[in-house]
């Protein structure tokens, strides 16, 4: 958990910087995103798997990145592809999950908070770490997100994106040392920070 605090910690200090920034940018308009734009960006993921028979399994958290390239389809919708990984040591083997996804940012309004809705292609990658063995186990699925955030104009090309959302994926059956988990499924909550180019 202090991982946790200390990056919520962190955020809460870049936003508050930000805002000193934003109200001396040369560039006047909207915050949002306009033509083409990306974005970059690192935060704090929790994730917790679910599988056929479990009763109870731990959360665990893991650094992530990720980052976007999109366009602007309306003045308060944009469409995207983006990218995400995270990764951490659990009883001796590395878990890894990356997700490959189109994904949707809806401005309701302003200020400009923004809803994401997300789908596309999810992995999950165990390497045991165990000495004087090694196996590894790959899976793909599909996965579902939605989130929320907002973009504190910086400059006239750049914006601070803090942004939090939760992923759903789903992998089916997953062998690890010769025990098949059945309907393996994972729920990641997300919260962090990014830059927007654009």
């Amino acid at each position: 958990m202090r991982s946790a605090q200390a990056l919520i910690i962190t955020l809460a200090l870049i936003v508050a910087a930000a805002g000193p920034a934003a109200a001396q940018a040369p560039a006047p308009g909207s915050s949002r995103p306009q033509g083409v734009w990306g974005a970059v960006g690192v935060g704090l993921a929790t994730l917790k798997v679910n599988y056929e028979g479990a009763e109870d399994t731990p959360h665990r958290e893991a650094a992530s990145i990720g980052g976007g390239i999109g366009w602007t389809l309306t003045p308060s919708v944009l469409m995207g592809v983006g990218v995400s990984a995270d990764s951490a040591v659990v009883d001796d083997r590395r878990q890894t999950t990356t997700g490959i996804e189109g994904f949707v940012r809806w401005y309701p309004g302003a200020p400009p908070v923004f809803l994401r809705f997300g789908f596309g292609m999810a992995s999950a990658r165990v390497k045991i770490l165990t000495p004087g063995e090694e196996s590894l186990t790959v899976r793909r699925g599909v996965g579902l997100n939605f989130g929320l955030g907002w973009d504190i104009r910086l400059s006239r090309h750049f914006s601070l994106t803090p942004e939090a959302y939760w992923r759903l994926m789903a992998i089916g059956d997953v062998p690890i040392q010769g025990v098949n988990y059945r309907n393996v499924s994972m729920n990641n909550w997300f919260i962090g920070a990014g830059l927007t180019i654009h």
